[in-house]
């Protein structure tokens, strides 16, 4: 066998931090920068002659500043920082902020103690989680909520000691403008509800596409007043979405149910059953009346 190729650890340290994946800033005991790699320059959009000999708050938000210095001076009294990976806020030359993940270890080297800092960007991961989130918790075709973000909030919502205001919503005749029409113009028919809802909702409401052709408007400390008042909205907010329908668009009929919830536990599924099965007396009563 070949024996291993042996370096020269000097010569090896420099260069492995020059090419690190991750920036890496190297302090002295008085937060000054005495080491930048070249990830430092691309994340920090600084040249290194820009931070070398300056204080490390130059890569801190402005407002964290005061607070970073002080935890800086305790490290130095209490020994040298072990600290594992944590998100921080961080500051690139333009002023921008962006997360970013620290870790950070120290070394003696000529009786000078020195903090290594690797950092890495994490905003691009957090906009990418966030976007899951999103999507997990939002209908693709509307933009409302969808069921699964309903059922997690309402475990929450049956503990608060406040009524809840339901509107129970179906589009009428979904099925048919699909097997005619084809599911193109049953989903513009989905997001025309969708539109209507938007309307007639309180900038309080929770709108939630339940699935299919049935939505939900849910108003927290609504009273059954409220809910009525909002369902002459939703109909008015449907009257002028046929107004504005394109020309070949089948026309928007809905049907809606309304119910309020009583303070407690479980009160919010009551609401639901009731507000369910007023809104099929009201699909109901539609069908006999275009009989």
């Amino acid at each position: 066998m070949l024996n291993p190729p042996v370096f020269d650890l000097q010569q090896l340290a420099p260069l492995l931090i020059e090419h690190a994946p991750d920036a890496i800033v190297v302090v002295d005991s008085e937060g000054t920068i005495v080491v930048v790699n070249q990830q430092t320059e691309a994340l920090f959009a600084y040249a290194r002659e820009e931070l070398l000999g300056k204080s490390v708050e130059l890569l801190v938000p402005e407002g964290q500043r005061d607070h970073h210095r002080g935890r800086r001076r305790e490290a130095v009294m209490q020994g040298p920082p072990r600290m594992p990976t944590r998100a921080v806020q961080a500051r690139r030359r333009d002023g921008t902020v962006f997360s970013a993940e620290i870790s950070l270890g120290s070394c003696e080297l000529d009786q000078q103690r020195l903090t290594l800092a690797v950092i890495r960007d994490v905003g691009h991961r957090d906009a990418y989680e966030a976007a899951l989130k999103h999507a997990s918790w939002h209908d693709n075709l509307t933009g409302l909520h969808n069921r699964n973000y309903f059922e997690t909030e309402r475990s929450s919502l049956e503990e608060r000691s406040v009524a809840v205001g339901i509107a129970i919503v179906d589009v009428d005749g979904l099925k048919v403008v699909n097997d005619r029409e084809g599911h193109h113009a049953g989903d513009r028919l989905i997001v025309r509800v969708a539109s209507a809802l938007r309307r007639a909702s309180p900038p309080e409401g929770m709108l939630v596409r339940l699935g299919g052709d049935e939505f939900l408007m849910l108003i927290v400390g609504a009273s059954m007043a409220d809910m009525l008042s909002r369902r002459e909205a939703l109909t008015q907010a449907v009257n002028e979405e046929n107004s504005l329908r394109n020309p070949g668009d089948p026309e928007l009929s809905i049907s809606i149910g309304v119910a309020v919830s009583e303070p407690g536990r479980g009160s919010i599924s009551t609401a639901l059953e009731q507000a369910d099965k007023r809104m099929y007396e009201d699909k109901r009563a539609r069908r006999l009346g275009r009989a």
